[in-house]
């Protein structure tokens, strides 16, 4: 069976130089390590989006999809739908889950609607503000842009002279924001993987202390990313453990992931709010969530990337 690992060149050349700024040895070891594992149940095969690719995808009987997109405010789902056209089996989210993914308000709503915690939340799409358009949300408060992925553009207002500045600076940008209260709490990432009976993945947390931050935006991922002293198996109670697993599942099932996908909570006074889910999370070896969460499990990187294609196959 001939496979297709779909990615952007561009895209991966342009992460990897920020992720691997202090190890440029590790650039492109991603991409080898998934064919490597691919390798032994199927023929593998590269194809660069970046480039014509409908003629490559046409040779293909599968696809692993590493596409986040190129552009536009659905790009995540531009090759999900384009494999559905053509019939063409591929490991992920299918092309709703993705759009809605990307689209931070839209996924909220649909939190919302199958009753899973998760922050208030109000969109501005104007430079000028008032209080009036806040809601009644209170500061501290998060602003994120309404459509990305990897935390890009989140940053935290103490004060409506400093929510102001922000939004000046991030609407010419993104064009519209999403701001929510800032939920005090422990930071946790979930991993799951799966779809008849989904597997959650070893826990973690990040500690803020000594970051100047307590976000855990673009630029502090792309610089310690999940594999430091900051990010670790937490330590929760049975009881806690149960919930955020309940809930990162309810989460999962909600936007109707499939084969895996990560989810972001903040766990305050018990409760854990979903900020959100990646429908597509990374899996860049010695810096992704996934990977490390699978590390801590004993699951080789290259039996994890078996374990989602063989997910993907089975639900065809």
């Amino acid at each position: 069976m001939k496979v297709g690992i779909v990615y952007s060149q561009r895209c991966i050349e342009r992460l990897e130089k920020k992720i691997y700024a202090d190890h440029p040895e590790m650039k492109g070891r991603t991409l080898q390590a998934i064919y490597r594992a691919l390798d032994d149940v199927s023929e593998p095969e590269f194809i660069n989006e970046d480039g014509a690719i409908i003629p490559a995808l046409r040779r293909m009987d599968a696809v692993f999809n590493l596409s986040t997109g190129l552009r536009g405010e659905s790009r995540q789902a531009h090759i999900p739908a384009l494999l559905e056209r053509l019939e063409i089996p591929y490991t992920g989210s299918g092309v709703l889950t993705h759009a809605m993914g990307l689209n931070k308000p839209k996924s909220k709503e649909v939190f919302i609607a199958n009753g899973v915690p998760t922050p208030p939340f109000e969109i501005l799409d104007t430079l000028q503000i008032t209080r009036k358009d806040l809601d009644g949300i209170d500061f501290p408060m998060v602003l994120k842009p309404t459509n990305g992925g990897s935390s890009r553009g989140v940053r935290i207002a103490d004060s409506l002279t400093q929510l102001k500045k922000a939004v000046r600076e991030a609407i010419p940008k993104y064009g519209r924001v999403m701001i929510e209260p800032f939920v005090e709490g422990r930071e946790l990432t979930v991993g799951i993987l799966g779809n008849e009976s989904p597997d959650v993945l070893p826990i973690l947390e990040t500690d803020f202390e000594d970051l100047d931050t307590v976000v855990y935006n673009f630029e502090v991922k792309a610089r310690i990313g999940y594999t430091t002293e900051h990010t670790f198996p937490a330590q929760l109670t049975p009881q806690e453990r149960e919930t955020v697993c309940q809930v990162a599942m309810k989460a999962y099932r909600a936007l109707l992931c499939r084969d895996y996908a990560r989810v972001d909570i903040r766990l305050e006074d018990g409760v854990p709010y979903v900020l959100e889910i990646n429908t597509l999370p990374g899996l860049y070896v010695d810096y992704s969530a996934i990977p490390t969460m699978a590390r801590v499990r004993g699951l080789p990187f290259e039996t994890l990337i078996r374990r989602i294609y063989l997910y993907a196959m089975e639900r065809e």
